[in-house]
């Protein structure tokens, strides 16, 4: 019975403006101070007891079935009427969401994460912020233990990082995104490039914190690859 509680309470019902059709529709949030955190990977993925936070991230509107994040919605400008008609158009076709505003599985999570995807891609938004929503996917994946599809979207997620790096974006710190591409980097077997990106991060000064976890993480890998 205590489990049941805890769930109930971890979620609860707001409502949130949509940013493609601009009608107001029911969400669930969840309780982030209730949260209990079980252990949380190299790459930044953090398992939780009971909710999973990230299955809440992805917001489906009720009216017009668009699916997208917050942080998609500020790219999205506001005399944008031909994006936001044929980001209607596209999921006009999907059926019923009503399944999704309430507790979500792990399924759901997937579907509407690649979904978000399309919707980031047809608002323009920057790569930094598509390589966050692949890694989500990827993290379910792997939760999921789809060993396949997520060194797939661990893939997609390094190429957008490294695209980001490269058009000198502003969505991570220069430090997280080239730790992020040292750790995938790894992850996904190339040795070599994952030398080449920390070495880079150790030249870097500012976020102190994301360096020394760099400088562990790099005698970590360099110790597992009998360096």
């Amino acid at each position: 019975m205590r489990s049941v509680t805890e769930k109930i309470d971890l979620l609860y019902d707001s409502k949130e403006k949509c940013i493609i059709c601009g009608k107001e529709f029911p969400i669930k949030k969840v309780r982030k101070s209730r949260l209990r955190v079980i252990k949380k990977d190299d790459d930044f993925c953090t398992y939780y007891k009971i909710v999973n936070p990230y299955f809440y991230e992805f917001l489906v509107c009720k009216y017009c079935k668009s699916v997208y994040t917050r942080s998609l919605g500020e790219y999205l400008k506001d005399d944008d009427i031909k994006t936001r008609k044929k980001i209607i158009k596209f999921y006009s076709q999907m059926e019923d969401t009503s399944s999704l505003e309430g507790k979500r599985s792990l399924e759901d999570a997937l579907r509407i994460g690649k979904l978000s995807i399309l919707t980031g891609n047809m608002i323009g938004v920057p790569y930094g912020l598509i390589a966050g929503i692949f890694m989500r996917i990827a993290w379910f994946n792997r939760f999921k233990e789809d060993h396949r599809e997520e060194k797939k979207y661990l893939q997609l997620a390094y190429e957008n990082y490294k695209k980001s790096y490269e058009e000198g974006e502003k969505t991570l710190t220069e430090e997280m995104l080239t730790y992020l591409l040292g750790e995938l980097s790894n992850q996904l077997g190339d040795f070599e490039k994952s030398r080449i990106w920390f070495s880079i991060l150790f030249t870097l000064k500012r976020d102190i914190a994301i360096v020394n976890k760099g400088r562990d993480r790099w005698l970590s890998i360099k110790e597992n690859n009998r360096v």
